[in-house]
Protein backbone atom coordinates (compact mmCIF):
# COMPACT_ATOMS: atom_id res chain seq x y z
CA UNK A 1 0.00 0.00 0.00
CA UNK A 2 1.07 3.57 -1.03
CA UNK A 3 0.94 6.53 1.14
CA UNK A 4 1.43 9.14 -0.83
CA UNK A 5 1.18 9.33 -4.74
CA UNK A 6 2.88 12.56 -7.07
CA UNK A 7 2.81 13.41 -10.87
CA UNK A 8 6.06 13.07 -12.41
CA UNK A 9 7.70 16.20 -12.75
CA UNK A 10 5.17 17.81 -11.03
CA UNK A 11 6.18 20.58 -8.66
CA UNK A 12 5.09 23.61 -7.06
CA UNK A 13 2.35 21.83 -4.21
CA UNK A 14 3.08 20.55 -1.01
CA UNK A 15 3.15 16.51 0.19
CA UNK A 16 1.40 16.78 3.88
CA UNK A 17 2.52 14.33 6.82
CA UNK A 18 1.09 13.53 10.10
CA UNK A 19 4.30 12.77 12.07
CA UNK A 20 3.73 9.80 13.97
CA UNK A 21 6.39 7.81 15.97
CA UNK A 22 7.28 4.03 15.58
CA UNK A 23 4.11 3.03 17.74
CA UNK A 24 1.35 5.13 15.41
CA UNK A 25 1.44 8.34 18.46
CA UNK A 26 1.29 11.46 16.80
CA UNK A 27 4.45 13.30 17.68
CA UNK A 28 4.28 17.38 19.05
CA UNK A 29 6.89 18.75 16.27
CA UNK A 30 7.07 21.85 18.59
CA UNK A 31 11.13 22.80 18.65
CA UNK A 32 11.79 20.41 15.93
CA UNK A 33 13.49 20.96 12.73
CA UNK A 34 11.76 18.44 10.11
CA UNK A 35 13.70 17.12 7.67
CA UNK A 36 11.99 15.20 4.43
CA UNK A 37 14.30 12.66 3.05
CA UNK A 38 13.70 10.46 0.10
CA UNK A 39 15.50 6.85 -1.58
CA UNK A 40 14.38 4.92 -4.54
CA UNK A 41 13.08 1.89 -2.70
CA UNK A 42 15.46 -1.07 -2.22
CA UNK A 43 18.63 1.30 -2.93
CA UNK A 44 20.83 2.64 0.03
CA UNK A 45 22.72 5.48 -1.73
CA UNK A 46 22.36 8.95 -0.68
CA UNK A 47 18.79 10.53 -0.40
CA UNK A 48 17.73 12.07 -4.07
CA UNK A 49 15.57 14.63 -2.28
CA UNK A 50 16.15 15.80 1.14
CA UNK A 51 14.78 19.19 2.29
CA UNK A 52 12.96 20.68 5.22
CA UNK A 53 9.04 20.24 5.98
CA UNK A 54 6.99 23.11 7.47
CA UNK A 55 5.22 22.88 10.53
CA UNK A 56 1.34 23.31 9.98
CA UNK A 57 0.11 22.33 13.41
CA UNK A 58 2.88 21.06 15.61
CA UNK A 59 0.18 19.72 18.69
CA UNK A 60 -1.31 17.61 15.89
CA UNK A 61 2.22 16.29 14.11
CA UNK A 62 0.86 17.83 10.81
CA UNK A 63 3.56 19.19 8.22
CA UNK A 64 4.51 19.66 4.43
CA UNK A 65 7.51 19.73 2.07
CA UNK A 66 6.79 21.92 -0.62
CA UNK A 67 7.67 19.79 -4.01
CA UNK A 68 10.02 21.98 -6.04
CA UNK A 69 11.50 20.72 -9.54
CA UNK A 70 12.80 18.16 -10.32
CA UNK A 71 12.36 16.27 -7.08
CA UNK A 72 10.30 13.71 -8.68
CA UNK A 73 11.13 13.38 -12.29
CA UNK A 74 11.44 9.10 -12.58
CA UNK A 75 8.33 7.40 -12.18
CA UNK A 76 8.69 4.81 -9.63
CA UNK A 77 8.73 3.41 -5.71
CA UNK A 78 10.59 5.49 -3.08
CA UNK A 79 10.56 5.46 0.65
CA UNK A 80 10.50 8.72 2.69
CA UNK A 81 11.73 9.48 6.15
CA UNK A 82 11.11 11.58 7.98
CA UNK A 83 13.82 12.87 10.89
CA UNK A 84 13.13 15.38 13.76
CA UNK A 85 15.92 17.26 15.44
CA UNK A 86 16.67 19.89 17.98
CA UNK A 87 18.97 20.34 20.72
CA UNK A 88 20.42 17.14 22.07
CA UNK A 89 17.82 14.57 19.91
CA UNK A 90 17.51 13.54 16.53
CA UNK A 91 14.47 11.09 15.91
CA UNK A 92 13.73 9.05 13.02
CA UNK A 93 9.88 8.57 12.27
CA UNK A 94 7.88 6.13 11.10
CA UNK A 95 8.54 5.67 7.34
CA UNK A 96 6.27 6.86 4.25
CA UNK A 97 6.04 5.21 0.90
CA UNK A 98 5.78 7.47 -2.56
CA UNK A 99 4.81 6.45 -5.58
CA UNK A 100 5.82 8.80 -8.58
CA UNK A 101 3.51 8.35 -11.39
CA UNK A 102 3.17 9.69 -14.99
CA UNK A 103 0.88 12.45 -15.15
CA UNK A 104 -2.50 12.47 -16.81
Amino acid sequence: MTDLTAPRGDFGFPLNFTIQNNNGTVVNLAGYTITMKVWPQGLSSDPIVEGVCVPDVEALGTCHYDVVEHDFDVEGDYLIEIELTKVGAKESTMNYTLKVEESA
